[in-house]
């Protein structure tokens, strides 16, 4: 049996080599929707449209592919490893979502270094928010609301790809239409 040191140095690990992978998927996951020429399926994982709502899905869905990697090697060394998930998610989107729309504030168009920046910057903070809530976590509870928000956030994702709401976040900023392109 593993101690707590040894469990940590796990999660550590895990965590530093999941910021890649997020980062790298997340890049990947940008022009997959076209390589796949435009295969509905694939817009359920990758933006379909230039708008903010869509390029939120590149850390979520690469955040729930390394979920299906990660959980097999550390589901025995935490009790919180769904809600740290969550929390991982959650703090990567609402970090991006705070920074585009302060700086939008100043400028009226996209900085695609600022919004490139938030991306790693908002996987970095995520990762160290899933690592601590892991490391922290000591009741297995949490991980049943961590997994329902888990299900929530991609069901809103998928849901909201094919029927946004017409509000300015799931608008294509380059076209001014919702949703997948015609």
């Amino acid at each position: 049996m593993k101690n707590h040191n040894e469990h940590k140095i796990l999660i550590d690990t895990w965590h530093r080599w999941g910021s890649l992978f997020i980062i790298l998927v997340g890049f990947l996951l940008h022009y997959l929707y076209d390589w796949s020429g435009r295969s509905t399926l694939v817009a359920i994982l990758a933006p379909v449209n230039e708008s903010v709502w869509e390029h939120l899905k590149l850390g979520t869905w690469a955040t729930v592919l390394l979920i299906l990697l990660e959980y097999p090697a550390l589901r025995k060394s935490t009790n919180g490893y769904f809600i740290a998930k969550l929390a991982s998610i959650l703090t990567l989107n609402l970090l991006i979502l705070t920074i585009f729309y302060s700086y939008q504030l100043f400028v009226d168009r996209s900085i695609l270094l600022l919004d490139i920046g938030s991306f790693i910057f908002g996987v970095l903070l995520g990762q160290y928010v899933s690592r601590s809530v892991m490391i922290a976590t000591r009741s297995k509870g949490w991980n049943y609301l961590g997994s329902a928000g888990l299900m929530l956030i991609l069901v809103i994702f998928s849901l909201f790809t094919f029927h946004p709401p017409q509000e300015t976040i799931f608008q294509d900023g380059n076209s001014g239409t919702f949703g997948i392109p015609e």
